[in-house]
């Protein structure tokens, strides 16, 4: 058995593929999809998608992938001792069918992953779309009474960028207090 992951290793979550395997999860081989044609079913692309949506924003987005493909390798982790019982159980009376019984896991897997990543790649979009954070409860997005955000929050750079910057240009760009200004400025 091998774990495998489309794209960045820090950034997937890894699935089990079986040796005896007579397929492979259909996200791991979408037809549809290749290097120049996008498909929301290949892992590849959506593990992409999420990754580049990602490393702009590493501080803001990193946080909820690392949670999400924590909990779904931790469940493959968790699964993998019965499921490996009951492929040599099966393997007692019936080759074949500990090799289906292992197949079909690894299918299972592989697609319930792209599906979560797709999830998150619809759910980081729409969180973050434009540079501000929406606000959620219970995982709801937060709405007034017109149906609009409440509020938004706009994070903008870290504190280490900031003073970054701030080392590098010195006083150059800093606003004067309007109480030195004189009223023909203002």
């Amino acid at each position: 058995m091998i774990w495998w992951g489309n794209d960045d290793s820090g950034m997937v979550a890894y699935t089990p593929v079986y040796c005896c395997s007579t397929r492979v999860p259909h996200c791991y081989n979408d037809e549809k999809a290749d290097a120049y044609t996008f498909s929301d079913e290949s892992a590849y692309w959506v593990c992409n998608w999420v990754s580049n949506m990602v490393y702009p924003r590493w501080s803001l987005l990193y946080p909820e992938l690392k949670q999400v493909r924590d909990s779904l390798q931790a469940s493959y982790f968790d699964r993998q001792a019965e499921v490996e019982k009951r492929a040599l159980e099966l393997m007692q009376t019936d080759r074949q069918s500990a090799i289906s019984h292992l197949t079909d896991y690894g299918c299972q897997v592989g697609d319930q992953m792209v599906k979560r990543w797709r999830q998150m790649a619809y759910h980081m979009i729409v969180k973050y779309n434009d540079g501000v954070i929406r606000q959620e409860e219970n995982g709801q997005y937060l709405r007034n009474s017109s149906g609009f955000r409440p509020r938004l929050t706009r994070p903008g750079m870290s504190d280490k960028v900031r003073h970054r910057i701030h080392q590098s240009t010195g006083t150059r760009y800093e606003v004067p207090e309007t109480e030195n200004l004189d009223a023909s400025y203002m």
